[in-house]
């Protein structure tokens, strides 16, 4: 997976800032899915109406999947710092 993050607003030709970053995603193993879900339903209190047990994260009942993500890098732009098309990289 990747994402991107930048101001879009920034005009063509000006000190560009952003960050990027690099990893894998994948499904919450059920192992670890007591602490995901419960950290989940209590960011999302309302999702509980459909989640009764933290099993039902892996159901029919529940449409989406609570994923994962592992990253392996991530790409910080600040061109008013580090220079004109110069980026720092840090590898996880």
């Amino acid at each position: 997976m990747a994402i991107n993050i930048v101001d879009t607003n920034q005009k063509w030709g000006s000190n560009l800032t952003g960050l990027q970053a690099l990893g894998n995603a994948s499904i919450i193993p059920p192992k670890e899915l007591i602490i995901a879900g419960t950290l989940y339903l209590k960011r999302f209190s309302k999702s509980s109406k459909f989640i009764k047990q933290i099993k039902d994260f892996h159901s029919k009942k529940f449409s989406s999947k609570l994923y994962k993500i592992k990253l392996e890098k991530i790409k910080i732009l600040d061109e008013e710092k580090f220079g004109k098309e110069e980026f720092k990289e840090l590898k996880l």
